[in-house]
Formats: C-alpha cells, structure tokens, sequence
C-alpha cells in the first residue's frame, strides 16, 4: 500500500515546490519592480509629469505601469487554493494577455528609439516598424495558441498546490515566441551597434553618446539574455517554463522606461547647461 502511495506523494511534494519556487520568483519580481520605481519616481514626475504630453509619454506610462495590473492577477494564480481549472484557465489567459501588451509597448519605445538614433530616414522607418508590426502579430499568434493549448487543472488545497498548468502541447509555441523575441532584439542590437560605431568614429565620445547606446545595448543584451535563459528552461526545466516570464516582462517595463528617463534627463542637463552659461556671457566667466 505504501509502495502504491509513494508515486503519489512525491508528485504532490514536487508540486508543492514547484508552486513555493513561482511564488518566490513573483515575490522577487515585485521586489524588483517596486524597487526601480521609488528609485526613478522623482524623475517620471519631473521628466514626464510635468512636460508637454506626446505619443512617447502615453507608451511610457502604458509600459511603466502595465506589471502593476499583472501582479495582482499572477499573485491570485500563484498563490490561490480554492480556484477551479476554469478560472485558472482564465487568470492564466489574463495573465499571457497583459504579458504580450507589456512586451509589445516596451518594444514599441526600444524601436522608436532606433529609429532617431538612425536619423529618422524613410527606409529605416519601414524597415523598422514593418519588423515590429509583424513580430507583434507573431507572437500574437504564438501566443494565441499556446493559450489555447494549455490545459489547467484545479489547485489541491490540501496540499497546498495552487493552479497547476499543463504546457505539454503548448510549451513549442512558447519557445518559437521566446525565439521571435530574441530575434527582433538582435536586429535592434545589431542596428544599434552599427549606428554606435559611425557615431564614435566621426563624432568621437560624449556623455550623451555614452546614454543612448550605453543604456541601449546592455539592455538588449540583458533581454536577449533573458529570453534565452527562457528558452533553455522550457527544454531543461519543463516545470518551470513560465517561472521567469514574470520577471522578464519586469525589466522590458524597467528598461525601455529607463531609456526615456536618461536621454529626457541629458537632454535636460544640456540645456540647463547652455542656459547657465548664456547668462553668464560665456563659459569662462561662469
């Protein structure tokens, strides 16, 4: 009889960490995310708040403050009991939904980044938004039917186990749209890198120069990381496949604001700096 059991209780022991380990990972991501917000808050109210409203400033407040709506929804799929397979189903859904519109106005920043920084041309604008249109409708199709395919099973509340996803048949459309992902984040990171080399052969190194493409390219290469970090566990670590998806959708969020907060504030020094120095005549007398 106990030989029988045995199977039984070590499923439920390796399900009770799996659940432990996920709710660890989306405590840490809103560690994270908390964390970086009362760091930059005081920028986002002088830099955004208090300037001139723009596309640019709809996309970053959508990106800054679209994790805080996930996390209330992950937090009630991670760490609720009572809930049945339909409404896991449903809060799962919620949760890949606001996921991909996190991602997509994270990326929407990152390319209208690129495209400045490549002058603005016609051909680049084509080049660059075609690329971003159709990785969106991509992983909108990815995503579509990795939801679909995703069979949930009610949470054991005697054992502590919260909703339970089945990804065996929707794991390969996870992987392609981490895949996608990484492949759109290399175009960027190569265009990137390019435009960096011109600029510092013909310009030479300045602080604002260092901002765009400092802050750029460590964070495609953080991201990149990120999803192939995603990639591997889906392969590796099948049960923990989505255990860092929460975390990635975090620092897209804190990046591609990142990105507008530090050109907003060199550009502003800038200007606070010839401001200075045309009241004082010029730069010596100041």
């Amino acid at each position: 009889m106990a030989d029988q059991l045995m199977p039984f209780v070590l499923e439920i022991e390796a399900g009770i960490e799996i659940s432990r380990n996920n709710g660890y990972t989306n405590l840490a991501s809103l560690t994270v995310l908390l964390f970086d917000w009362f760091l930059t808050f005081p920028l986002e109210v002088s830099l955004v708040w208090k300037r001139q409203w723009n596309t640019i400033t709809v996309f970053f407040i959508i990106t800054r403050y679209l994790p805080f709506v996930l996390f209330p929804i992950n937090t009630r799929y991670v760490f609720s009991y009572d809930l049945t397979a339909s409404k896991c189903r449903s809060l799962y859904n919620a949760i890949g939904i606001v996921y991909y519109l996190g991602i997509i106005f994270a990326q929407s920043i990152l390319t209208i980044r690129t495209w400045v920084i490549w002058k603005r041309g016609k051909f680049m604008a084509y080049s660059l938004f075609g690329a971003y249109i159709s990785t969106a409708i991509v992983l909108l199709t990815l995503l579509s039917f990795h939801l679909k395919l995703t069979v949930h099973e009610a949470g054991l509340s005697a054992f502590s186990i919260a909703c339970n996803a089945n990804n065996d048949k929707s794991s390969k459309y996870l992987v392609a749209a981490f895949i996608v992902l990484a492949g759109f984040e290399t175009v960027m990171l190569l265009l990137l890198v390019t435009r960096a080399v011109s600029d510092y052969r013909f310009v030479g190194y300045s602080h604002f120069l260092k901002t765009i493409y400092g802050d750029g390219l460590s964070f495609y290469i953080y991201l990149f990381g990120l999803a192939i970090v995603n990639i591997v566990l889906i392969f590796r670590i099948p049960d923990y496949m989505t255990v860092l998806v929460i975390l990635e959708g975090v620092f897209y969020s804190i990046f591609s604001c990142r990105v507008i907060l530090h050109i907003r504030q060199e550009i502003n020094t800038k200007d606070e700096k010839v401001g200075f120095v045309s009241a004082g005549g010029t730069t010596s007398e100041s």
